[in-house]
Formats: C-alpha cells, structure tokens, sequence
C-alpha cells in the first residue's frame, strides 16, 4: 500500500516588486499583501530608527574591541625584521657587536631589532657580573680556610689572634668591602704573588691570566701553590736521604779499620774506572771510595808470593 500524502499548507509566493518610493505605493502594496508590507505609522518608523542606531552603536563598539584585540596581540607577535643584506654581521643572541660603532651601525639600520639586543646583551653582562663575583668570593673563602697565614688576623687586647668557637683564628675584613687583609711577608704569600706574576706571562700570549682573571681563579692558583710546595717539600726529602746515604757510605769499612779518606775520585783510566763500576754493581764494594782504598793500599792486599805456582799433583 502507498502511504497516503499529507496535505501541506499552502505557501504564499514572494512576490519580487521594486520598494515602494511613496506612501501611496506603499499603501497599494499592503492592500495587496498585508503580510508582506504592512502599514507605514510613526511607531514602526521610530521602531525601526531605534533599531538601526541600535545596531550601529553595536557595530562601533565591535569594530574598537577588535581594534584594541589587535593591538593587544601585535605586542606578542615576533616582530618582523628585515633580512640582513648578504656579507653583512649576523647579531643575535651570543653573537652581539662588539665595538660602538657596530652597535650604532645597527641601530641606524635596524632600530627595533638592535632594541631588543642591546636588552638582551645588558641582561647577561648583568647576570654573568653576579655570578663572577659570587663565585670569586666563593674562592676567596675557600682558600682563607685552607691558608689562614696569608691574611692578617683579628687581634685582642693582648695582642695575640682572635679564635672563634671552633679554635680557627678570625681574619681581619675590611670594612666597606668585607674582603680579607692580605699578608705578603709569609713563605706562602711570596709563592702567591710569584705565581700571578707568572700568569702576567701567559696573558701575553693568551689573552687570560688563570691565576687573576676568572671566577674561580684563586681556587686555581692556590692548587698550583700547593702542588709547588708539596714538589718542594718531596726535593728537600730527596736532598737529605741522599746526604744521609753519602755520609754511611763513606764510613763502611771492616771493624777497626780505619774509614776510608772522602773526596773526589780519579781513576788512573778508563777500564779502571769501568771496574769499579762492575764491582760496585756486584756487591764487591759499597762505593768508588771503598774501590779505591783498597785498591790504593799495598798493607791490605794481603800476603803476596811472587814466581810461585801452584802444585795441583801434591795432596
């Protein structure tokens, strides 16, 4: 079966005619077709004036929000520079110039841009300057602690250096500044200032002196002090154990035996002394001087029998 058809209601055509230019028409027209033009009276006129001025007022106020939308977001938007001409500098961020008249140049040619990086170059010359004095002072403490004799000390009513709770004397500061006294007249102190005029040196070729000239610099140099005085205190080991050994070699010898003379050794030639090498090195004797005393002593050879041989066939 078809499904029945639904009557629909009917729909009134529009009509295309052209708007009315008098009342006269207009009043034709709705006479015609009251649902499409309705009656021209003063309270649809001020109706439709009020609605009009309505819509512009909303009209205004979207056209200044989106304005002001506008110019609120170009603030976050990069700001768009023109491309440097080819074999100019390329600025940027660690890349900044690097004499006056570079950072003039730039501003003429790219004021917003040269804007931007001269903030830029400020803010990190301003936190790298904090940073390089809170790591020197850190420095500084350090080797306060580790070497007290190189500053001068707080002193009491007696005249002797102060001490804090923990029994470490208490550096004298000065007072604006709060950095310690040095004292250029102790061992260490001497070696200090060698080193950092050393440093003078290599900031010739370098450019740097690593013992002055960054951050941690005196933590640098008083490690090198060390290691200096420690390769002095191991030579002066060295030099008086082989003083020591010098001293009991030349005073080996027999019991009752008189020690041998000590004092420079000529050898008669050069095989000779190649002997007194060899022996030495055998165990024979304990040094050159011993060599030479009983090879210079005719009592000490012993018993000597000249043109005699031995006789191997008698028992």
């Amino acid at each position: 079966m078809e499904p029945e058809k639904t009557s629909e209601p009917p729909v009134t055509p529009v009509v295309e005619t052209q708007t009315p230019k008098t009342k006269e028409e207009w009043d034709k027209l709705s006479a015609e077709n009251p649902g499409q033009w309705k009656k021209l009276t003063q309270e649809r006129f001020d109706t439709t004036f009020r609605q009009n001025k309505e819509l512009e007022e909303k009209l205004r106020i979207a056209d200044e929000q989106k304005r002001n939308y506008e110019l609120e977001l170009s603030k976050y938007k990069p700001r768009e520079e023109p491309a440097p001409e080819p074999g100019s500098p390329q600025y940027g961020p660690g890349q900044y110039p690097k004499t006056e008249e570079e950072w003039n140049d730039l501003f003429l040619e790219r004021p917003v841009f040269a804007t931007d990086l001269r903030n830029a170059f400020t803010t990190e010359q301003a936190n790298y300057s904090n940073e390089y004095v809170a790591t020197w002072n850190r420095s500084i403490e350090t080797v306060a602690a580790e070497h007290p004799e190189m500053y001068l000390p707080e002193m009491d009513a007696e005249g002797k250096p102060k001490l804090d709770e923990n029994g470490k004397i208490v550096l004298k500061r000065e007072p604006g500044t709060n950095n310690f006294f040095f004292n250029y007249d102790t061992p260490t102190s001497k070696l200090w200032c060698e080193i950092v005029s050393e440093g003078e040196v290599i900031k010739k070729h370098s450019g740097m002196n690593p013992y002055k000239d960054y951050a941690n610099s005196p933590t640098l140099l008083m490690a090198e002090m060390e290691r200096r005085l420690r390769m002095k205190g191991r030579n002066m080991i060295n030099n008086e154990q082989s003083s020591s050994v010098n001293q009991d070699e030349s005073s080996l010898g027999a019991p009752g035996v008189t020690p041998p003379k000590t004092g420079p050794v000529k050898f008669a030639s050069e095989e000779q002394r190649k002997d007194a090498e060899k022996r030495i090195k055998d165990g024979i004797y304990k040094s050159t001087e011993e060599y030479m005393y009983w090879q210079n002593v005719p009592e000490n050879h012993g018993v000597v029998e000249k043109n005699r041989e031995p006789d191997f066939t008698k028992r």
